[in-house]
């Protein structure tokens, strides 16, 4: 059985504006969420970060390197790949694209 958190409002206001906002997916330490949100521009996918799954996401971010009529964010079990689906010339196809990893010298 499924209770909804006394604190979803708060720890979702970034993500919850008055724009439609739809299709969440977060990483499996629920510290990054991904959405889909609908702009004048039409859907694009956003990210939003927080230090602690008790606290607040903050602010989302666009994701550059998805462009277009995109919706649908998932991750691979791995995290290190993005899944998202892209309407081109009146169908829709599966995309990927992949997290840029940092190296440490």
């Amino acid at each position: 059985m499924f209770v909804r958190d006394p604190n979803s409002a708060a720890i979702l206001k970034t993500i919850n504006t008055n724009a439609l906002n739809y299709a969440p997916a977060t990483s499996a330490s629920e510290l990054e969420i991904f959405f889909t949100r609908v702009g004048v521009n039409g859907p694009a996918i956003y990210m939003a970060k927080r230090v602690s799954k008790t606290l607040p996401f903050g602010e989302p971010k666009r994701l550059s390197a998805i462009d277009g009529f995109v919706e649908g964010p998932t991750l691979s079990p791995d995290e290190l790949s993005h899944y998202y689906h892209k309407k081109e010339n009146g169908h829709f196809a599966i995309y990927r694209v992949t997290r840029a990893l940092k190296t440490v010298h």
